[in-house]
């Protein structure tokens, strides 16, 4: 069984819990654009990513941005995918290699925060900001 099918699997038995879901699928995404590894993902394996991405952008209304991030992140996979294949064969950096590589970091960045949040710990404002909040909600008390 491959890592893309364990990934599959995760999401579904995580139903009910939108947090471990989202996580599932910025993991499923990054697998989908790392080269050589998203060599091993066929065009079934791609419509079933691509199914749970619309399940969890419908599950997590509450994050309107993290919705449209994941949404840019696999409307871009083939790009990236692009992208990363010719600086493993071909070796050289670019720039196109560099936006690759960020891509790939703030898809970490959101999962991380993702985590915290999942465990209950505090967010940094940077953190906040990954989710439509530069700030932390505060309650103000009359």
């Amino acid at each position: 069984m491959s890592y893309l099918y364990t990934l599959l699997d995760r999401f579904d038995c995580d139903e009910g819990n939108s947090l471990k879901r989202a996580i599932d699928v910025l993991d499923m995404i990054e697998f989908s654009i790392t080269y050589p590894a998203c060599n091993t993902i066929t065009k079934e394996g791609i419509k079933d990513i691509d199914i749970r991405v619309k399940k969890i952008q419908t599950e997590l209304k509450d994050d309107p941005i993290l919705v449209r991030k994941i949404g840019k992140w696999w409307d871009k996979r083939e790009k990236c995918r692009n992208i990363a294949e010719g600086v493993h064969k071909m070796g050289s950096d670019h720039i196109s290699s560099l936006q690759y590589h960020e891509r790939i970091m703030s898809i970490r960045k959101a999962k991380i925060a993702l985590i915290k949040r999942l465990k209950g710990q505090e967010l940094s404002l940077k953190e906040h900001g990954l989710f439509g909040s530069k700030y932390p909600h505060t309650i103000v008390h009359n």
